[in-house]
């Protein structure tokens, strides 16, 4: 797949979340998780500068998480067809090793399946995550800008 196509379908992925999104229904479980405590938290490794399956790199600090961080959700297994399984809170960068590593802090959604899920990580089971974004601009096989998208 070339660039150009790869980049027209995630745009139009972007723009079905959003849609999604925008929702009444998830605009509802967004404000009932505000103020929740005891959903449970996570903190999790969601990218790193490492060869990707796809023989990429993603450039961890050539992602922009501005719009991400207006409505910051996270999907269980890219499918925006389904309701969040939490919400991020914080994003950062970090370096360990030669490694850089984008981390994700937030919370637990208050519905079973993320509970579930919220159970797993909490027995050590769920350790890392993935990222779904836009790429913008490539040398080579790095992905040096970016856009987070979930």
């Amino acid at each position: 797949m070339d660039n150009d196509t790869a980049k027209k379908l995630t745009e139009q992925i972007a723009n079905e979340m959003s849609a999604k999104f925008a929702s009444s229904d998830f605009q509802s479980l967004i404000k009932s998780m505000k103020g929740l405590t005891d959903t449970g938290t996570f903190e999790m490794v969601i990218s790193t500068d490492d060869t990707d399956r796809h023989g990429e790199i993603v450039d961890q600090k050539g992602i922009d998480f501005t719009n991400y961080m207006k409505n910051p959700v996270v999907l269980w297994g890219h499918n925006h067809n389904q309701i969040p399984v939490g919400v991020t809170d914080e994003i950062y960068t970090r370096v360990v090793g030669a490694q850089v590593q984008t981390v994700a802090k937030g919370r637990f959604a208050p519905h079973e399946f993320a509970q579930t899920l919220r159970q797993l990580y909490d027995a050590g089971m769920l350790k890392t995550s993935s990222i779904g974004f836009i790429p913008f601009e490539y040398q080579g096989n790095v992905i040096i800008k970016s856009e987070l998208l979930e």
